[in-house]
């Protein structure tokens, strides 16, 4: 049962958690999450935890951690984002794409530009580059000074040339 002292005091080991994962200290961040979830689960939550995973190189956690917020929000654009992002860091592009295309559907995905560049990468990787292209110059739609996006595309253009 969610009382205001219990959402209060989630709010507190969240905002705890996040300073130290800021700091580095992604073990204490962990357990605060954790502390967290315990006390008034959130998907925001689950999806911070999931982040402190994947920074530990633990990309499983991290993906089962985005699946639990999916279920408690599923209208929630990050934790499709991530997945996305975690399936590319564990070679599995392929597997990423429906991921991303998802989290494109989402309104309140602030990552918009990074969904739009790990899309561009994945196809780049495909050798599709002018769907690549695509999807790089998407990212910079949403962030102009992304300067990955334009050394991606720049690269691309060089290649086929």
């Amino acid at each position: 049962m969610a009382t205001d002292k219990n959402v209060t005091l989630a709010a507190e080991y969240f905002d705890k958690a996040v300073k130290s994962q800021v700091k580095g200290k992604i073990e204490t961040a962990i357990e605060n999450y954790r502390a967290s979830i315990e006390i008034f689960p959130t998907a925001e939550t689950h999806v911070y935890l999931g982040i402190a995973y994947s920074l530990q190189g633990c990309f499983d956690e991290a993906i089962s951690e985005c699946k639990i917020a999916i279920r408690l929000k599923s209208d929630f654009g990050m934790p499709y984002h991530n997945i996305g992002d975690y399936l590319i860091s564990l070679g599995k592009p392929e597997e990423a794409i429906l991921w991303l295309e998802k989290a494109l559907t989402f309104k309140d995905c602030i990552l918009n530009y990074q969904t739009y560049f790990n899309l561009g990468k994945v196809y780049e990787k495909k050798w599709d580059f002018l769907r690549a292209l695509r999807f790089y110059n998407n990212s910079l739609d949403f962030y102009p000074d992304f300067d990955e996006a334009q050394n991606a595309i720049i690269r691309i253009s060089a290649l086929m040339n």
